[in-house]
């Protein structure tokens, strides 16, 4: 289940090492099912490389709402249009 929460704490987890780091997101071009245009791609080239930049291994990617959690009678896809709605909103959030 995808909660606020992660999001919540990746973008503050990114206010601390990043500062400013929302406004070098293009949301035009945001999707979060995309290694080089999801957040982490987009800060640091790509999913992983982000990753390594914040000591996150993919397991805590997840819990910091860069990522999902697979599961069974989940659909990838749709579950990742909403993550990636959730990261708009907090960023234009920040933004505003």
């Amino acid at each position: 289940m995808l909660r606020k929460f992660w999001v919540r704490r990746g973008a503050k987890m990114l206010d601390r090492l990043r500062p400013g780091w929302e406004n070098a997101i293009v949301v035009e071009s945001l999707d979060m099912d995309n290694i080089c245009d999801c957040v982490l791609g987009q800060l640091y080239g790509s999913y992983c490389e982000g990753l390594g930049a914040l000591g996150l291994n993919g397991r805590y990617g997840c819990t910091y709402g860069f990522n999902i959690f697979p599961t069974r009678d989940s659909k990838i896809e749709s579950t990742m249009e909403k993550l990636t709605t959730l990261w708009v909103a907090e960023i234009n959030k920040r933004r505003n």
